[in-house]
């Protein structure tokens, strides 16, 4: 036998191999997550070899509990649909595991960090109160587990008793719970996200309209408040707000907004002290006083 072929047996026997391992070592709670090993087995189900295609729908069929009208003595070319079927399960799988990823993620996030300060925060938080909704028990775990915590330790006040949510209730019993998480999150964390838009805009704002000769006390304040956004909890506010400040002096003071606040006192006391100097040059525009008209003295009668 040549070398090549030789190579495509070997490859062959340890793909058979592979497949009827699975069969006898497949744990339904330790595999049913298992992506690689379960795209492995769809990807089965069009095998030429029909001993194959039964281990593979075997397996499938523990998981789901529905063949999916999958029947592996028939060749594959002749259960297209079927297949598709398969194929679309996995594609639901893989999008669900996203999911949850991003949840976990999110979860640990909000869990780890103090009160929210950011729009970026917000975003989570607005993942886990959406997935209070979830038609996933377990999503609704990692979720509420979360947001709990979270209110526990920063908005005991604002939220009492989780707004009795429970996530194995049935949905009914969950709609008016989620409707107060949801509430709470339009009144109470949706504002951080919008201060946080407002600083920005004014950023951008105040980058077109001043320069490095401002004069007046308004610019003054303005260039006053750039020059606290470089302590901003956002990063986004920190970037804008010292591209804007080094256009108008020419200088960053050895400032990086990627950089933690902590670690940059030096940096941001040099910023105060060029701010101090900038106000020592200005001075306030003196009012002038009205100077009234003489009244016209009146005319007797006569």
């Amino acid at each position: 036998i040549k070398t090549e072929e030789k190579e495509l047996i070997d490859a062959r026997k340890a793909y058979v191999e592979k497949i009827n391992k699975l069969a006898n070592t497949f744990d339904l709670k330790k595999d049913a997550q298992n992506l690689e090993k379960i795209s492995l087995i769809v990807t089965a189900l069009t095998d030429k070899d029909q001993k194959v295609r039964e281990t593979s729908i075997k397996i499938l069929t523990s998981l789901t509990k529905d063949s999916l009208s999958y029947n592996a003595s028939l060749k594959p070319e002749n259960q297209i649909d079927a297949i598709k079927k398969w194929k679309d399960w996995l594609e639901s799988k893989v999008k669900n595991y996203e999911v949850q990823k991003e949840l976990l993620r999110s979860a640990y996030l909000i869990k780890t960090a103090g009160k929210i300060k950011t729009a970026f925060q917000v975003g989570k938080i607005k993942l886990l109160v959406d997935a209070l909704n979830s038609s996933s028990l377990e999503d609704r775990k990692i979720a509420f587990s979360a947001l709990s915590e979270y209110a526990r330790k920063h908005v005991s006040n604002e939220v009492r008793e989780d707004f009795a949510y429970d996530p194995s209730a049935p949905e009914k019993v969950r709609s008016k719970p989620i409707a107060d998480w949801k509430k709470w999150f339009t009144q109470k964390v949706i504002p951080v996200a919008q201060l946080e838009e407002k600083k920005i805009s004014n950023i951008k704002t105040w980058g077109n309209t001043l320069n490095s000769k401002f004069s007046s006390l308004e610019d003054l304040n303005k260039v006053s408040q750039l020059v606290s956004y470089l302590e901003d909890h956002a990063f986004e506010v920190r970037e804008l707000a010292i591209k804007t400040l080094v256009k108008l002096s020419g200088e960053d003071y050895g400032f990086q907004a990627e950089k933690s606040i902590l670690l940059q006192k030096d940096s941001l006391e040099l910023w105060k002290i060029w701010l101090k100097i900038k106000g020592e040059n200005i001075k306030p525009v003196p009012k002038v006083k009205k100077v009234e008209a003489p009244k016209k003295a009146e005319t007797s009668k006569k």
